[in-house]
């Protein structure tokens, strides 16, 4: 049975490296190796995870060891397909992150062919999973520089909300024309969507990177998508970009229909953009029975007391008599844009 003992020199400082935990260390030696050499490597390395997986109780007792064997890999293992089972070998996703991880892998995966990694993108995309989004960074380059159409995977979409959407930048990403259309798809967006994501939209409608219709309609439609679970921070978004009136009347209807099932903090909001619709005469008179029925439903009984704010006429006395108890337009708990 071959052992590191039995390897060329260079093979044999490379696999000290590694033992040590040292990542420069392995970086240097490996892109000295020649094309012999790293096929020799790549051999060897499967051979020597294994044997360091049942020599020690756990991965916890070798871990020092996983980045500097990932970047030996990245480095000699021949095909795309290898490449990418060595990046996502199982006792590696408990290896420590360093910030340079993925500039150093992507600088070794630069030497292939394009169309190697063209194949190595789509693949490392493919193995991509939520949360910890493992290799993220280095699919989503090998995506830009390569030009091929971004992946329509979950994770890949989830992993650019969470690194990608986060300033005025994302215009200039060329992930952009491709990810930002389908933001309000993702269903992971109640994970990866918070108030820097929030913020970087309205600046990107701000400056005409976005389409400010599409974005409130969007943001709307997923909340009333998500019922008991519509992420919050679409609120934040839409009281950023202050629907106006014709705006607030085109969704109405949508708005009226969360109500019943939406967060405290989502039906606020919905319930701010109805008052200033039917305070401007423009609510329509089936709209506003169906939404003082919804919040008959609702636990927050006191929202169907108080009149509209600076009024001392109840709906029943000022429009058609409510069908439920709910007898009076609420209050907001917070001021009206």
């Amino acid at each position: 049975m071959t052992t590191t003992a039995d390897l060329p020199a260079p093979l044999r400082a490379l696999f000290a490296r590694v033992a040590d935990g040292d990542t420069p260390g392995t970086l240097r030696i490996v892109t000295g190796l020649g094309p012999e050499e790293r096929k020799l490597a790549a051999a060897e390395l499967p051979r020597y995870a294994a044997a360091q997986s049942a020599a020690h109780r756990g991965w916890w007792e070798w871990r020092e060891q996983f980045t500097p064997l990932i970047v030996a890999g990245a480095a000699c293992v021949g095909g795309a397909a290898a490449v990418t089972s060595w990046l996502f070998r199982r006792e590696f996703r408990w290896r420590v992150t360093g910030d340079g991880d993925a500039r150093i892998i992507l600088a070794l995966l630069r030497e292939r062919p394009e169309p190697w990694r063209a194949d190595a993108a789509r693949r490392i995309a493919g193995r991509l999973r939520t949360p910890d989004l493992e290799h993220w960074e280095v699919a989503a380059e090998l995506v830009r520089e390569t030009g091929i159409e971004p992946p329509a995977d979950e994770a890949f979409m989830a992993g650019w909300l969470r690194w990608g959407l986060i300033d005025e930048r994302a215009a200039a990403d060329p992930l952009f024309p491709h990810l930002a259309p389908r933001v309000f798809d993702c269903d992971s967006l109640a994970d990866e969507f918070g108030d820097r994501q929030a913020d970087t939209v309205a600046r990107l409608v701000a400056s005409g990177a976005l389409d400010r219709a599409a974005v409130i309609e969007g943001a709307v439609t997923r909340l009333l998508r998500d019922g008991p679970a519509a992420p919050v921070p679409l609120v934040w978004l839409l009281d950023a970009l202050a629907p106006t009136l014709d705006e607030a009347e085109g969704l109405a209807r949508d708005l009226v229909r969360m109500l019943p099932t939406v967060p405290v903090a989502v039906a606020d909001m919905a319930l701010a953009r109805l008052r200033e619709l039917e305070a401007a005469g423009r609510l329509e008179d089936d709209l506003l029975a169906e939404a003082v029925e919804a919040l008959a439903f609702r636990p927050e009984k006191s929202w169907c007391a108080p009149p509209w704010p600076g009024s001392t006429t109840p709906y029943a006395e000022s429009r058609a008599a409510p069908t439920s108890g709910c007898a009076r337009w609420p209050r907001s708990s917070r001021s009206t844009p």
